[in-house]
C-alpha cells in the first residue's frame, strides 16, 4: 500500500512504463478486468486489441491494474474533458496514466479537478 504521494507517482509511472513495454501478464489483466466486468465476452480479445492502442482504450485495464498494484483506492467512471474516461481515486486524488489519449498528461497525481470529472465509484465483484 502506497505510503505517500511520491510513492504514489513512482509506482504509477512504474505501471505506466509496464504497460508500454507489453509487460503485465494478460492472465493478470484478464483476471482483474473480470473482476468488474464479468459478463463482459471475450475479455482477452479486448485486452489483446487495447494493449496495442495504449493509452487509448485502456482506461479500464489501467485503473484495475493501479488499484491492483497500489493495494488501495476505488475505480472510478467518471470523465476527462467530457469524454467518459476511468480512474483510480484514492482518497481525494486521481490517479490516472491513460490521459494522455485525451492530451492530459501520461502521469497524473493530483486533486480531481478539470479536466477530470468525479464519478461513481465501481465495485469489484469480489468485495
Amino acid at each position: 500500500m502506497a505510503q505517500n504521494i511520491h510513492e504514489i507517482i513512482q509506482v504509477a509511472t512504474t505501471a505506466r512504463q509496464s504497460f508500454e513495454k507489453d509487460a503485465i501478464p494478460r492472465p493478470l489483466l484478464s483476471s482483474l478486468f473480470k473482476n468488474y466486468n464479468p459478463d463482459f465476452l471475450d475479455v482477452d480479445n479486448y485486452i489483446d486489441f487495447s494493449l496495442k492502442r495504449f493509452p487509448k482504450d485502456n482506461c479500464w485495464l489501467a485503473s484495475v491494474y493501479l488499484r491492483h498494484v497500489l493495494g488501495e483506492g476505488d475505480v472510478v467512471e467518471g470523465a476527462y474533458d467530457l469524454e467518459v474516461h476511468q480512474y483510480l481515486q484514492i482518497g481525494k486524488l486521481a490517479v490516472d496514466i491513460t490521459a494522455d489519449q485525451f492530451g492530459g498528461p501520461p502521469v497524473y497525481v493530483g486533486p480531481i479537478v478539470e479536466p477530470w470529472v468525479a464519478g461513481r465509484i465501481m465495485q469489484p465483484f469480489d468485495s
